[in-house]
């Protein structure tokens, strides 16, 4: 079963992530196109940011409970044929089972010329005026709710992924970079909540939801909203003919 599965993590995806994607697209400079696919789409975040930039935009996504428009895996989208000029996936392509095919699939649907931008981001994890604190904070999170096992979601960065693109895309331009949020701790913990670790220690029956809740509220900061850092990185692709 997907980590992703369950109402309350497709409920969190909706309201709790922070608004890192519309920055990350910002910063890659998109041009504005008829049709827009948003690949991986989840609870429609990702979807909403990649609006901005497209007349008609459509996210698939391959968990149900997640899926905030068309329910359909990357390896097999239901479109025909260079139906859009412009694509997104956001953090995505980790889970997908065939990267190959996915990239094929993308290609596909994609007219030549177009952008396939991929991006993802890490969770916020530090305040960016140094104080280490909410990493000390993150440290202990992470240890007391592990991360799920390896191999759940594989590693990428703009350099793996122009190694996989294939012969349908040509690398343009990627950045390594830092978004910086003002959040506050409520915010923040709503959206810790919606982390994969969350999910797993919940799964695997070590903590609810609820007990994992009391424990963030009980230890995390007090007060105004601090700026948190999330380091992430975009990498766009053109569909050639």
């Amino acid at each position: 079963m997907s980590l992703f599965a369950s109402a309350e993590m497709a409920a969190g995806y909706a309201k709790a992530r922070p608004p890192v994607h519309a920055r990350i697209l910002e910063r890659a400079n998109l041009k504005r196109a008829a049709r827009a696919l948003d690949v991986g789409s989840g609870a429609g975040v990702s979807t909403q940011a990649l609006s901005a930039y497209a007349h008609q935009c459509i996210g698939v996504e391959p968990v149900a409970a997640m899926a905030h428009s068309v329910c359909a895996a990357a390896e097999a989208l239901p479109f025909a044929d260079q139906t859009f000029a412009l694509a997104t996936a956001a953090g995505s392509l980790n889970y997908v089972s065939d990267l190959d095919a996915s990239f094929a699939e993308v290609a596909r649907v994609l007219r030549p010329g177009a952008w396939f931008v991929v991006y993802d981001f890490s969770a916020g994890k530090r305040f960016a005026d140094g104080d280490p604190t909410l990493s000390e904070w993150f440290a202990q999170f992470q240890a007391r709710y592990p991360n799920p096992p390896a191999g759940s979601a594989r590693v990428l960065d703009p350099g793996r992924l122009a190694h996989l693109c294939g012969p349908r895309f040509r690398p343009a331009h990627s950045e390594i970079l830092e978004i910086v949020l003002e959040l506050s701790p409520g915010f923040y913990l709503n959206y810790m909540l919606t982390e994969t670790n969350v999910a797993y220690a919940v799964e695997q029956g070590a903590a609810s939801l609820s007990e994992i809740r009391d424990w963030c509220a009980a230890t995390l900061w007090r007060g105004a909203p601090r700026k948190v850092a999330f380091d992430g990185y975009y990498a766009c692709f053109v569909r050639l003919p």
